[in-house]
């Protein structure tokens, strides 16, 4: 039996699967592949340094890195790289899958020793995201993308301007969306919805705009927060999940309550898959609207996007390139506005309330476009069509 080793910056399975890897994984196990799965371990941890774990062969290699000074990253960085690709390599693997910028040359250095295909799916713009915090170590990581790509046989991003670049810089690669597959996101009718929304206390008449995910200020609840006053008064504000950190989820109730919106608002809390796309279809208009904080930021494609599309529903969302590509030039399911302009939100608000046809089809487009572009059904096949691999005949 032919296996493929699977190299992560996080544990696989540990405190939540990391869903595009499980998924990928998934498909391995269908053509008949063995997975062995080479996690870097962060953080002081009770996981087994070794098990198996739904027929996953599971090492962690733990290593806590300093939080401070350059220059004992970069030691403790070099010292996780050999662990982990010695390890690699002592599983003799037939094919490399590597998931994130930061461990790429562990599989690269296993790769060079094994003569085996290294796939390399980045979930972030690596180098952006780290230029947050540092435009020095933003460089260094910039600079070892191109260095590493060039031993990489097939890449994954999240965009297709990622997806560009690398192919402008000579290497082969393919844009997947972490998206739900059709059989997960069930139509729900009507009747349902109405049950839903007055569950949350809400009536049939009102008008409810959205939002989906990690509830943080800065996820554009503030500039939606800071529309609502001057809204009709049928405009419910739903905040559906909660937050890594309980006090942004605070933050954004006392912000409610000083704009004396609360009334008006309805903030769920963390909430199960199921209840989350439940609550989803309760929306008339879902928003997306991040803040420019970085070209990492700028640059994401939130899933929820996908969630919106599959549950009919239209949406407002940042004017950023990636979103406003699939949003408005593809799909036709919604609008892209300036994410820090609520006078232009708010007249986007306005427009789908008076218009609500209008918004019923764009809500209508994106499930279209869902059901036969960007459900996991379709992603996965490009997957597979990516390389032989896939398909179990390399």
């Amino acid at each position: 039996m032919k296996r493929v080793c699977f190299v992560m910056h996080a544990d696989l399975f540990t405190p939540w699967p990391v869903v595009r890897a499980t998924r990928e994984v998934e498909i391995l196990k269908e053509h008949g592949y063995k997975i062995s799965v080479v996690s870097w371990i962060k953080d002081k941890s009770d996981l087994p340094s070794t098990e198996t774990r739904e027929d996953i062969d599971v090492h962690r290699i733990l290593l806590k890195p300093p939080k401070q000074g350059l220059l004992g990253r970069v030691l403790a960085y070099r010292k996780v790289i050999k662990d982990m690709s010695r390890k690699i390599t002592e599983l003799k693997p037939n094919a490399i899958v590597c998931h994130d910028l930061e461990i790429l040359k562990a599989g690269v250095t296993a790769k060079k020793k094994l003569s085996v295909p290294l796939f390399f799916d980045a979930h972030e713009n690596w180098p952006a995201m780290v230029e947050e915090n540092s435009k020095l170590e933003a460089k260094i990581f910039a600079n070892m993308e191109k260095k590493l790509l060039k031993h990489v046989t097939h890449s994954y991003t999240y965009g297709d301007d990622l997806t560009e670049k690398d192919k402008k810089l000579g290497f082969s690669a393919t844009t997947l969306f972490n998206s739900k597959s059709l059989d997960a996101v069930a139509h729900i009718n009507e009747a349902e919805v109405d049950r839903y929304k007055r569950g949350l206390g809400l009536t049939q008449s009102d008008f409810i705009v959205g939002f989906a995910g990690s509830v943080n200020l800065e996820n554009g609840i503030q500039q939606t927060l800071d529309c609502l006053p001057n809204l009709p008064e049928d405009i419910k504000y739903l905040v559906v999940g909660g937050s890594g950190r309980e006090e942004e989820l605070t933050a954004a109730k006392k912000y409610a309550q000083d704009k004396g919106v609360e009334d008006r608002v309805i903030f769920t809390g963390r909430v199960k898959s199921k209840e989350m796309l439940e609550l989803i279809a309760t929306f008339q208009i879902g928003t997306a609207l991040f803040q420019p904080l970085s070209p990492n930021h700028v640059a994401r494609v939130p899933n929820k996007l996908f969630d919106y599309m599959a549950l009919s529903v239209p949406m407002i969302v940042s004017d950023f390139p990636n979103m406003k590509n699939i949003v408005v030039s593809q799909s036709d399911c919604g609008v892209a506005v300036n994410p820090m302009d609520v006078k232009w939100i708010s007249q986007a608000i306005t427009h789908f309330h008076k218009h609500r046809d209008e918004a019923k089809e764009k809500g209508a487009n994106g499930r279209r476009m869902f059901e036969t572009v960007y459900s996991w059904d379709m992603q996965k096949k490009k997957l597979l069509d990516s390389h032989p691999l896939w398909q179990g005949k390399a």
